[in-house]
C-alpha cells in the first residue's frame, strides 16, 4: 500500500522530472491555445493532488489521535476516496501530456494473459 505523508506523492521525484520533461516535449508540438488549456488543466490538477496529499496527512495523524474506532473507519474510507483522487489525477496528467496509459493493458489483451 502507498504511504501518502502530506504533500508527498507515490512518484519519485526523478519519475516526476522525466514525465514533465516528456509532457514538455508532448506540449511543444501543440497550438499555443491547445498547449495554454493543457497547461492549465495540468496547473489545476497538480494542485488538486497537493491539497488531497494534504488531507491525507491530515487522515492520517487526526485517526491516530481518535479513540473512537467507527471513527477511524470512516476517516480510513475519506482517506482512501483522497488516495483514489490524487490516482485519478496523475491518470488525468498523464493523458494530457500525450502518455498511453493504457498501453500494458492493450498488451495483456493482445497476449491473452
Amino acid at each position: 500500500m502507498r504511504q501518502y505523508r502530506s504533500w508527498v506523492f507515490p512518484m519519485t521525484m526523478s519519475d516526476r522530472a522525466k514525465k514533465e520533461k516528456e509532457g514538455k516535449e508532448f506540449l511543444k508540438t501543440m497550438s499555443d491555445r491547445e498547449r495554454k488549456e493543457k497547461e492549465r488543466g495540468l496547473l489545476l490538477l497538480r494542485e488538486q493532488m497537493r491539497v488531497e496529499g494534504k488531507l491525507v496527512g491530515l487522515y492520517e495523524k487526526t485517526a491516530s489521535e481518535i479513540k473512537s474506532k467507527p471513527v477511524r473507519h470512516l476517516l480510513h474510507m475519506i482517506q482512501l476516496d483522497s488516495r483514489k483522487h490524487i490516482d485519478i489525477c496523475e491518470t488525468a496528467m498523464a493523458i494530457l501530456m500525450g502518455e498511453d496509459v493504457l498501453k500494458e493493458e492493450k498488451q495483456e489483451l493482445l497476449e491473452g494473459a
